[in-house]
């Protein structure tokens, strides 16, 4: 991710960026650590694949908002905000959240002026997110058009293949050499998770519960992939993990996949759109008791089960 990539998502790139912007105008900020001539370097890499993707063909309430909220900065050709996941599939349900992707060209963002614009937008995306889901756990992914050159990464070659265009750009060329660190990122799942099952305490908030158990539902996608090197997406990884694991592990799977089935949350207005109301509904969420019951009773189950998924054995 280069340092504009950061800079667009968080408003800083490193440790001590993130403590200067505390303290400093965010343009001196932006002048000592984006290296705008880094940025317009060309790429040669010969790997590439041009990717045209379908426009979102959609009345879902967010889409629409969104696409007016990007209309108004007139960045069509300089950007595109794009969907995957269950808006882009058209299936939606109470436990469905925003996933998108804002590609945009960084040679019309090497200035100040023109980045702080552009962040301003991906602030406002992250925002309206929660018409969705107000209990949005992660930000759009900003990505920059060399970035897709550059960039192996298998899950993000594949998301963006995946995605639907909600506004702007529809054409990109993108690396397509397919390789991810799926194991990395297994192990890394194991112990977020493993971390949250302990920390019961915090199982009444409903944003964290969610959080976790978003990871727990991410679990069979990514241990298959670590397993085959391979990307697999998570909708068809429930399916082919069931066809792997002896009755008692699928029944664990069951259960995780009918709380999200009978997952039930708030839902805000356009009105109430602000990071102090979306902050104060996320603290006081609370989960319904019936999901932490289940999760309470499967619990020693998971974790053994976690613990018992080895990739390589």
């Amino acid at each position: 991710m280069t340092n504009l990539s950061k800079y667009l998502s968080s408003g800083y790139t490193s440790r001590t960026s993130k403590y200067l912007s505390n303290i400093l105008p965010a343009r001196l900020v932006f002048s000592i650590f984006v290296d705008a001539n880094s940025i317009l370097q060309k790429n040669t890499l010969k790997n590439v694949e041009l990717v045209e993707l379908p426009a979102l063909n959609s009345n879902n309430i967010l889409a629409k908002e969104l696409e007016l909220l990007c209309s108004n900065y007139n960045f069509e050709n300089k950007i595109a905000l794009t969907v995957f996941g269950s808006i882009a599939s058209d299936e939606i349900t109470n436990y469905s959240d925003f996933d998108g992707v804002l590609i945009y060209d960084e040679i019309e963002f090497t200035d100040y002026n023109s980045a702080s614009k552009l962040k301003k937008l991906i602030e406002q995306i992250n925002l309206t997110a929660h018409l969705q889901d107000c209990l949005q756990h992660h930000g759009v992914l900003v990505i920059s058009k060399s970035e897709l050159l550059d960039n192996s990464d298998a899950i993000i070659y594949h998301l963006i293949k995946e995605s639907k265009v909600i506004y702007g750009d529809s054409k990109f060329q993108i690396n397509n050499r397919n390789k991810s660190n799926y194991s990395n990122s297994f192990n890394k799942l194991k112990v977020s998770i493993q971390n949250k099952l302990d920390q019961e305490d915090k199982w009444h908030n409903q944003y964290f519960f969610k959080n976790m158990l978003s990871e727990l539902l991410l679990l069979p996608c990514s241990y298959l992939q670590s397993k085959n090197q391979n990307y697999t997406s998570k909708k068809d990884s429930f399916d082919l993990i069931k066809n792997q694991l002896p009755s008692n592990e699928t029944s664990l799977i069951r259960k995780l996949e009918n709380i999200r089935t009978n997952w039930h949350q708030k839902k805000i207005q356009k009105s109430e759109l602000k990071k102090t109301t979306i902050k104060k509904i996320k603290s006081k969420s609370q989960t319904p008791l019936e999901a932490i019951t289940t999760l309470s009773e499967i619990k020693g189950e998971l974790l053994l089960f976690i613990i018992s998924l080895r990739p390589n054995d």
